[in-house]
């Protein structure tokens, strides 16, 4: 026989539903029980099971197939179907032939008639038992006498209450209903309603374990017998509180949108102030749901607030607070303090203990507001609530309370204008502003006395004259737009320019019309309020004066920060200079310990100077960065290099743990980054004293960045000091500061740097047992770059002076301060050269034109008194003086360096004086005494052309050589007479030149004797063949693409140089 008709035929003769789903959720067949659950019919067959899901009544929805496929064990839920039957519904894999997940079965129990059929069972109840505890919600079962006979574990958790407590009793006598009489009395004339056989539903409140109220859907069912008799019935619930909090969230704020709009129009309208005011309490009743709602206004004596409007519970409020004193009470208090006040328990609170009517209607919250009215109490409008009230709505009321304010302060003044005129002219006429009423033929039919002086007439003389007679033409123009706007019923506010001839100024004026509507509704006119905003633009101006101000002393401080770099560094140079020359003429060990001694302490202090600087630049913008192409491996290779001696010291290892695979290269500023190492290394180390300390490497592929953690095992912090950590001037606690040094400023430092970097700094510590401090660093982009895995790189070896003597060369030393020329002289010549020294630029200046010859390196302090070193250089090289210059400089402030190039430099070095450093760089740029110098050795001229400044400044640093005398030109024109001059052996030609086409100058550089056998080199940033095409076809030797291959174009220099 077919198997599946076998399966057929017992589902469809069996009380079971169940569904078979395939794998994209489309009905694949369902049992004829199932109809029951979800109205199905044959023709559904094949529809995505989406479509009739929404047949069922309180149906969750389905797991996810992925849910099922992952579970060990059917997943159940419990469901009700539209003649409140529970049941539970399972759901499981559909497995094919091979044992595959390939669909879902669902299949539905009705849990109530199971446990019957299973009556002859050891336990029946105890099952019962199990299957309401596995069953989402609150579920119980009641007699029909009310009495609880079952309640699920979670009924009994969130009621906070034993199952030995509640089963037995009457349902309603339970904690969950008994907080409040009319809560049981609801219950119990539900349950009476159930006993009937009626399925009873609705929102209820039940207490919960924690004393609150939690709102959910409640439902009693009865269970019949087989002869119809409700035997028992099933209370169950489900908390909706989250749902019933947004449904109030939003009805809420659909009542206040439509109380802004109501408030909005009543305000507008042309009644009496009585009117309105009773209107504006009857909308806050209406859509705010409250009790009582009443506006009272402050009498003339201003001691007594009179309640004018009230609406909501009759009389209540006119029977106990129809007058009330300043102070006294919460409206009292509220007028006499000019604050807000709300509180959600009237019925314990004192400010209503005179409220025992208010309290027998049962209400709970209160708000009341003060009407302020330029800085003066008119008011206070004040409601009731039979419900908490959200914070939401509170600060939501607070413009719709100033409204009032501002219309009942509108109507006292239209009060005033009808009843007593004299009194009002004198009110406008002390007020700083301007106040006239303007009809609907632009007649003016009232102005004040400031509004008649402002336009230089007399009060009776404006009376009657039009607003073009009045204002002018000019400045009638700009208003007449705005004004037949509010003659049309727009209230208008725009900006006025009027000059007064008398003092030769412009005063700036804010300009309101408000429209007058009269009974009818017709515009009758429009008031006038302009108010004089001349001095609040002086004001502006004058904090704009300030902010330049400012901005100035910013400047004055980054110079002041450069010249006390130099003025720190430049003794720091002679102190750690002699400490390091003595501790090579010294044997006694006492005395090299006072010659170490003196050099780490100024270390120390040097360092200090550097946080200080450092930390200045950030706050104050001047620190950039240099990003370039580096390799992570060698910048952890050269901390480690550094730091390793550091922590051999207190026999600490230091480790490096690189985990997976990092880029090639990334895009940073290694100085930066490599100081922020340093940093936290460094810490580490200081304050570990045994253990060990771990740099850990790792790319963050999901952030685009390579984290670095600083693993130590030292002292800890604890978590109290941890936030402090990365603010200025800050350590753990004193005591750190005492045991460690230190100035504070390095952690912050370098969290602002990092922050530069694109990263992010943190740590976490336990006290006693160590620290990780971690950073990210941004890698740029990274989408061209290989990964490599990577190896604890060497750093490259730093010069060393006292190696071998290296230097064959002359060298002239500048500077004002006599132990520096010194310290420098002993330097070079303890290396081979041959040193002059001079104690100022004049003197330097007069040795280079005397001995022009006697010189192959000039090494200049940059900040000296008579003559700088910035204009010595300068005119060194306007001299004609062009062999290598090096500049000592403090580097106080970003730009230092492209200052010094800019002067004339080649390089520099910083203070303080490191020989090793100072030697190397003089060996960089020397020419050795015994090779030919350049005077009597053929030297190529080369010439740079292009309108960037940067760049001929880089191009002539990378090409830079003591054979080559390299010139530059910024325009067409220029370049061609240098050529004329100069005989070039090279010319590096960009051709985009704002004057001439570097084609035309190529074409007319081939053209004249003088260079028509150079190297002539094109520079383009376009790639195209044409291009190229086009320049060698004029002439040029090579052609490059921007940005140039410094390589190749070395290659190029060097064949002809």
């Amino acid at each position: 026989m077919d198997t599946k008709s076998d399966l057929d035929n017992l589902l469809r003769n069996s009380d079971l539903a169940a569904v078979f789903l395939d794998d994209a959720m489309h009905l694949r067949w369902f049992s004829p029980a199932m109809s029951r659950i979800y109205a199905l019919r044959p023709s559904d067959v094949g529809l995505a099971f989406p479509e009739v899901i929404d047949r069922a009544v309180e149906m969750p929805p389905l797991p996810s197939l992925c849910d099922v496929y992952a579970s060990d064990k059917p997943l159940e839920d419990t469901v009700r179907t539209p003649d409140g039957t529970w049941f539970i519904r399972r759901v499981s894999p559909y497995l094919d032939n091979n044992g595959t997940p390939c669909g879902l079965v669902v299949t539905f129990y009705d849990f109530l008639v199971e446990p019957q059929r299973k009556a002859t069972a050891h336990d029946p109840e105890a099952h019962l038992r199990r299957v309401i505890d596995h069953m989402l919600g609150f579920v119980g079962v009641l007699n029909v006498d009310g009495t609880l006979t079952e309640a699920n574990q979670t009924a009994l958790t969130t009621g906070g209450v034993a199952r030995e407590e509640v089963i037995g009793k009457k349902f309603w006598e339970c904690p969950w209903w008994n907080y409040d009489p009319e809560a049981m009395q609801r219950l119990q004339r539900a349950v009476t309603q159930a006993a009937k056989g009626a399925i009873v539903r609705y929102d209820a409140q039940i207490q919960v374990s924690d004393g609150s109220l939690m709102t959910i859907d409640f439902m009693l069912v009865p269970v019949t017998d087989e002869s119809g008799r409700v035997v028992q019935i099933i209370p169950s619930g489900l908390d909706i509180s989250d749902r019933k909090r947004v449904e109030r969230v939003l009805a809420d704020r659909a009542k206040m949108s439509e109380l802004h709009a109501e408030l909005a129009l009543v305000l507008a309208r042309d009644a009496s102030l009585e009117q309105i005011i009773q209107q504006c309490c009857e909308y806050f009743v209406d859509h705010l749901n409250a009790a009582i709602a009443g506006i009272w206004l402050l009498d003339d004596s201003r001691s007594v607030l009179h309640l004018k409007a009230s609406a909501g519970i009759d009389g209540v409020l006119r029977k106990e607070q129809r007058a009330v004193p300043m102070g006294s009470q919460a409206i009292g208090t509220i007028a006499a303090q000019q604050e807000p006040f709300a509180t959600d328990d009237v019925q314990h609170d004192p400010y209503f203990d005179d409220l025992a009517a208010v309290r027998r209607a049962g209400v709970v919250a209160f708000a009341g507001y003060p009407l302020i009215v330029d800085e003066r109490v008119v008011g206070v409008l004040a409601f009731f609530s039979h419900r908490e009230l959200a914070l939401e709505t509170l600060l939501e009321l607070r413009p719709l309370v100033d409204a009032i304010a501002q219309f009942i302060r509108r109507k006292e003044v239209q009060r005033d204008l009808e009843t007593h005129l004299d009194r009002m002219e004198l009110v406008t006429n002390s007020l700083p502003a301007l106040i006239a009423y303007i009809d609907t033929d632009e007649r003016y039919e009232f102005v004040n006395q400031n509004y008649a002086d402002q336009f230089g007439y007399r009060r009776e003389e404006i009376l009657g004259k039009t607003a073009r007679e009045v204002l002018g033409q000019q400045t009638y123009e700009q208003a007449k737009p705005h004004l037949r706007a509010a003659l049309a019923g727009e209230p208008q506010h725009y900006e006025l320019q009027i000059y007064v001839p008398e003092r030769d100024v412009v005063e700036i004026k804010d300009v309101f019309y408000s429209p007058y509507q009269q009974a009818d509704g017709n515009i009758a006119g429009c008031h006038v309020l302009i108010i004089d905003t001349t001095e609040r633009r002086t004001i502006e101006e004058e904090l704009r004066r300030a902010r330049a101000a400012a901005e100035s002393a910013n400047i004055s401080k980054s110079e002041f920060l450069a010249n006390m770099s130099h003025e720190i560094r430049t003794p720091m140079s002679a102190i750690m200079g002699y400490a390091e020359l003595l501790s090579r003429h010294l044997t006694d060990p006492d005395n090299l310990q006072c010659v170490e001694t003196i050099r780490r302490n100024g270390s120390f202090l040097l360092e200090i100077i550097n946080d200080i600087l450092d930390l200045s630049r950030i706050e104050a913008g001047k620190l950039s960065l240099d990003l370039q192409q580096v390799r992570v491996e060698e910048i952890v290779a050269e901390v480690v290099s550094l730091m390793e001696i550091r922590a051999a010291e207190k026999g600490l290892p230091l480790e490096v743990d690189f985990h997976g695979r990092l880029p090639e290269t990334i895009a940073t500023d290694p100085v930066r980054l490599r100081q922020v190492l340093l940093n936290l290394v460094g810490n580490a180390i200081k304050f570990t004293q045994q253990g060990r300390v771990t740099i850990v490497v790792q790319f963050l592929a999901e952030h685009g960045a390579v984290r670095f953690d600083i693993v130590d095992t030292g002292i800890g912090v604890a978590a109290e000091h941890q936030a402090k950590l990365f603010q200025p001037f800050s350590q753990a606690d004193s005591s750190v500061t005492r045991q460690f040094g230190g100035s504070g400023l390095g952690l912050s430092i370098s969290a602002r740097l990092v922050e530069m970097l694109g990263g992010e700094i943190g740590l976490q510590s336990q006290l006693g047992k160590g620290s990780t401090f971690w950073i990210t660093v941004a890698t740029g982009d990274i989408s061209q770059v290989p990964f490599v895995d990577p190896q604890t790189a060497k750093p490259s070896a730093r010069p060393d002076a006292s190696a071998v003597k290296q230097l064959e060369c002359r060298v002239l030393v500048v500077d004002d301060r006599r132990d520096v020329r010194y310290l420098a002289q002993h330097f070079l010549e303890e290396a081979g050269a041959s040193v002059k020294t001079a104690n100022d630029g004049l003197e330097a200046l007069e040795k280079v034109v005397v001995e022009s010859d006697a010189f192959d390196v000039v090494l200049l302090d940059m900040q000296m008194p008579k003559l700088d070193g910035y204009q010595c250089a300068a005119q060194l090289r306007a001299r004609g003086f062009s062999k290598p210059i090096i500049a000592l400089t403090a580097n106080a402030m970003q730009g230092d360096r492209e200052k010094c190039l800019r002067a004339g430099c080649d390089d520099y070095v910083a203070k303080p004086i490191d020989g090793r450093t100072l030697v190397a760089t003089v060996a960089r740029y020397a020419i050795p005494k015994n090779d030919s110098s350049p005077t009597s050795q053929t030297l190529s001229t080369i010439l740079i052309v292009d309108d960037s400044e940067q760049v001929c400044r880089m191009m002539k640093m990378l090409l830079k050589s003591p054979t080559r005398q390299i010139h530059v030109a910024h325009s067409g024109e220029a370049a061609i007479s240098l050529a004329g001059e100069l005989r070039p052996d090279i010319v590096l030609l960009d051709l985009s030149l704002p004057d001439v086409s570097g084609y035309d100058v190529g074409r007319r550089l081939r053209e004249m004797d003088e260079t028509r056998q150079c190297l002539l080199i094109a520079v383009s940033g376009h790639a195209a063949d044409e291009d190229r095409k086009q320049a060698m076809a004029l002439g040029f030797d090579h052609y490059l693409v921007k940005p140039v291959d410094l390589k190749k174009l070395e290659e190029l220099v060097s064949c002809r140089a």
